[in-house]
């Protein structure tokens, strides 16, 4: 029987691959990010491995540097 996540988790598990993929394409590395958001770098790993527990300003910070497109914040933030 296969596992099936909620809408919910759903969100947050394409949340996590947009900005490790986004992360990559821009060659920035969990320091840059985290100097970016305002934490240490192990705060900012730990939140990128479960995205629900960035704020709301933390991923504005996270959207603008990586260049996220509008379909792809609207997506993560409703």
């Amino acid at each position: 029987m296969a596992i099936r996540y909620t809408t919910e988790q759903k969100k947050y598990i394409l949340l996590k691959g947009n900005i490790a993929k986004r992360m990559e394409a821009e060659r920035v590395s969990d320091a840059q990010m985290a100097a970016i958001t305002g934490m240490a770098e192990n705060t900012f790993r730990k939140k990128r491995n479960k995205p629900e527990t960035f704020t709301y300003p933390e991923l504005r910070h996270i959207f603008i540097r990586l260049n996220f497109p509008d379909e792809e914040i609207l997506e993560a933030v409703k």
